[in-house]
């Protein structure tokens, strides 16, 4: 890119955005953070250069991100999430809102709220069938094989997670996991708590049961 001459504008943020989400699913929680942080922060700086064109939602994407980061690490992020969410809407970003009610969902979960996470649930996923739309290429992981779970059923589990629940399947340890999926042992616990949660189990084995029994596995 800088042999072409291109401006480091144009793509350092986009580059930032997908190296984060990386990062993030390996457990380096700290230098997502920083990543994300700096961009933003550039981007409040110089708001005239950026975002850059051809990507125009790469700051609310950043901001989601960063949310997403908080939730991994336990952080109640529905309030922020709802707020990044008005605003995508109002901007007409359909795409992103869908993904935004989807995390809302997950978020609500955590915090015990079942109602909630099934009306952000169903609304993110009315949105994406409308639109006929999956994700963007650098968050790929996310579709997973309970993306298409029924609206009043437990809530989806990632591609990620589907991943860690079939090593705890096969009999893998927490750091055998960690180990088969280049991720920290910190985030194989955080996908093991958030896949229990999900499921409405309370063990790994009941959640390997579940899991079957819903034809996730």
């Amino acid at each position: 890119m800088q042999r072409q001459r291109v401006a480091d504008t144009l793509y350092r943020g986009v580059l930032l955005l997908a190296s984060s989400r990386l990062w993030l699913w390996q457990g380096h929680h700290e230098r997502a953070r920083e990543a994300l942080s700096r961009v933003l922060e550039h981007g409040r700086r110089h708001a005239a250069l950026l975002p850059p064109a051809p990507f125009p939602e790469l700051l609310p994407r950043l901001r989601y991100l960063l949310l997403r980061l908080e939730l991994e690490q336990g952080t109640d992020v529905r309030q922020p999430l709802r707020v990044l969410l008005d605003q995508v809407l109002g901007e007409g970003r359909q795409a992103l809102a869908s993904e935004l009610w989807l995390s809302l969902a997950e978020a609500c979960v955590a915090a015990g709220d079942a109602q909630a996470a099934a009306q952000a649930r169903q609304a993110g996923q009315a949105l994406r069938q409308r639109l006929n739309y999956r994700c963007l290429w650098f968050e790929a992981d996310e579709g997973g094989a309970g993306a298409a779970a029924d609206g009043d059923g437990p809530a989806p589990l990632s591609g990620r997670e589907v991943a860690v629940l079939r090593l705890i399947a096969q009999g893998c340890s927490n750091q055998e996991v960690a180990e088969q999926l280049y991720i920290s042992l910190h985030t194989v616990k955080t996908h093991a708590r958030r896949i229990n949660g999900k499921l409405g189990v309370a063990r790994r084995t009941q959640a390997v049961a579940r899991a079957k029994a819903l034809g996730l596995l």
